[in-house]
């Protein structure tokens, strides 16, 4: 090892991959069905799906778009077989906005409209924990850039500043 040591156990890969599965592409739409732009969501409880307020900013906004799992290319470098399923601000929608928190809460129907169980994209719970992560550690950032296939950005990614009283961000 020359320089920082940077090796991983293979579990880290493999809890990615779970990870990677509840992360799914936002398609925002209007009421008229037209694709106004794209955001990344991602399942935190078995029903509740979290992205940006700038993606998702009110009720109305989340009843015409949909999340899209599985968009993404496979090991062959062809495009998988995605799952869109409708949201339910109806049943849960909580935000807070850009300037706050800038975050979105929003229920999912259980069921896709080209087959599928939500089920099957499990979650990521949000828990805190203290000192879970430092100034200065590297983070993993999956995501749908742009409304693209699902990426992960591995490196060069790290946390600035970590949030405090006067100012809630992490950086």
């Amino acid at each position: 090892i020359i320089g920082r040591n940077e090796l991983l156990g293979v579990r880290y890969l493999e809890g990615g991959l779970a990870a990677s599965r509840a992360v799914g592409r936002v398609v925002i739409r209007s009421a008229a069905g037209a694709t106004l732009g794209y955001g990344t969501g991602s399942m935190v409880s078995p029903t509740l799906l979290m992205t940006n307020n700038h993606v998702l900013s009110s009720p109305g906004t989340a009843r015409n778009s949909t999340v899209e799992f599985n968009f993404q290319l496979g090991i062959d470098n062809q495009p998988q077989r995605s799952v869109t399923f409708a949201l339910d601000p109806e049943a849960f929608f909580v935000t807070s906005p850009e300037d706050e928190l800038d975050l979105s809460l929003v229920a999912v129907r259980p069921e896709a409209f080209n087959g599928g169980s939500l089920g099957e994209f499990g979650f990521s719970p949000l828990k805190a924990v203290e000192a879970e992560i430092l100034n200065g550690e590297s983070v993993t950032v999956i995501q749908h850039p742009g409304g693209e296939p699902k990426q992960i950005a591995l490196r060069e990614n790290r946390v600035l500043k970590l949030p405090n009283t006067l100012d809630r961000f992490l950086y």
